[in-house]
C-alpha cells in the first residue's frame, strides 16, 4: 500500500507516520529515504525479514519530485508486503500528478481539527496520559490563549508544548498557570486591521494601529500576510481544503492580492534587516496596503 500523508495538521501527519513505522522492527523492516529512486524502488519489493511486510519512508521537499520513471513504474505495480509512506513537506492539490495519486486512493490528509470538542478531547487526552487535569476555568483561557482554528500558524505541536510547559511545574493546572505560561495567539486585531483596509478607512486605521504595541508589528504584519495568502488560495480551493474558516480578502482580486503580499514580506524583510523600525513599520505597511 501507498500512503501519501498531507494535510494541514503536522502533529496528526507525523502520529500516522510513526504508527506505520511501528507495524514492523525498525531494525530489520524499516528504511528511511529523502527521494524515491531505483535504489528505493528495488527495497520496496524486496522481502521482508521474519515479518509479513516492511515499510518505507520516503520525506521530499515538493511532492513533485516523486513525478519521475521508478516511482511511476512503482505506482502502476506496487508491492504486496510493503507499506511506502511518502511524507511531502510541500505539494500543490491541482496538480495531475496529486490528483492521480488521489484517485487512486494514496492520499491520506490529516487536516486540523474539526471542532472545538474533538481539541477538547484531544487535549483532555493529553492530560490524561500525564495523570495530570485542568480546571475548567484554566481550558477555557487556554483555548481561547492558543485559537487554534483561527490562526493558521497555531497547530497540535503548539499545543503539546504548551500543555509540557506547564505539566513540568503542575499536574493540576490552574488559570493562573496558564495567565503566566501560555502567550496568546489571538488574531481578533487583524480582522479589525482587514476591514478598515478593506473599507479604505485611513482616519481608523491610524487610530487602530496606535493602539497596538509598536514591537508586535512584525507578528501582526505576518497575520495580515497570512490572510492575503489563504484569499488567494481560496481562489483555486475550497476554503476547507486548505484548512481556513474564512477569507478575510476573499473579494479582492489576483492582483491586489499578490501585491499585498509583496507589501508584507517586503516590510517583514525589511525590519528583520534593520532597515524598517517597529515603530514605523505597521503603520507605513498599512498606508501602502491601503492603495490596493
Amino acid at each position: 500500500m501507498i500512503h501519501v500523508l498531507v494535510g494541514s495538521e503536522p502533529y496528526l501527519v507525523k502520529k500516522e507516520k510513526e504508527r506505520l513505522e511501528k507495524t514492523v522492527d525498525e531494525d530489520m523492516n524499516l528504511t528511511k529515504y529523502d527521494e524515491f529512486t531505483k535504489e528505493t524502488e528495488e527495497e520496496c519489493y524486496t522481502q521482508p525479514f521474519l515479518e509479513d511486510k516492511r515499510v518505507v519512508v520516503v520525506e521530499v521537499d515538493n511532492l513533485s519530485k516523486l513525478n519521475n520513471t521508478s516511482f511511476l513504474d512503482y505506482v502502476d505495480n506496487p508491492s504486496e508486503f510493503t507499506e511506502l509512506v511518502i511524507l511531502p513537506k510541500e505539494y500543490d492539490g491541482r496538480t495531475k500528478f496529486y490528483q492521480s495519486l488521489k484517485k487512486k486512493g494514496f492520499i491520506k490528509v490529516f487536516d486540523k481539527l474539526g471542532d472545538e470538542q474533538k481539541l477538547i478531547q484531544f487535549i483532555g487526552h493529553e492530560l490524561m496520559n500525564n495523570k495530570a487535569a485542568m480546571t475548567k476555568e484554566a481550558l477555557g483561557e487556554f483555548l481561547k490563549r492558543e485559537n487554534y482554528f483561527e490562526n493558521e500558524d497555531v497547530n497540535l505541536y503548539s499545543i503539546v508544548n504548551d500543555l509540557n510547559t506547564m505539566l513540568s511545574l503542575t499536574k493540576q493546572i490552574e488559570l493562573s498557570h496558564v495567565l503566566d505560561y501560555v502567550k496568546a495567539n489571538e488574531v481578533g486585531n487583524i480582522f479589525v486591521l482587514g476591514k478598515l483596509l478593506l473599507n479604505k478607512d485611513a482616519k481608523a486605521l491610524r487610530h487602530e494601529t496606535k493602539k497596538l504595541n509598536s514591537e508586535s508589528s512584525i507578528g501582526t504584519i505576518s497575520l495580515l500576510l497570512r490572510e492575503y495568502r489563504i484569499a488567494l488560495k481560496a481562489k483555486n480551493f475550497d476554503l476547507k481544503d486548505i484548512g481556513a474558516k474564512f477569507s478575510l480578502f476573499k473579494d479582492m482580486d489576483e492582483d491586489a492580492l499578490l501585491k499585498g503580499i509583496e507589501i508584507c514580506l517586503d516590510a517583514i524583510s525589511q525590519i528583520k534587516e534593520g532597515n524598517l523600525s517597529n515603530a514605523l513599520a505597521l503603520d507605513l505597511t498599512v498606508s501602502k496596503l491601503l492603495t490596493l
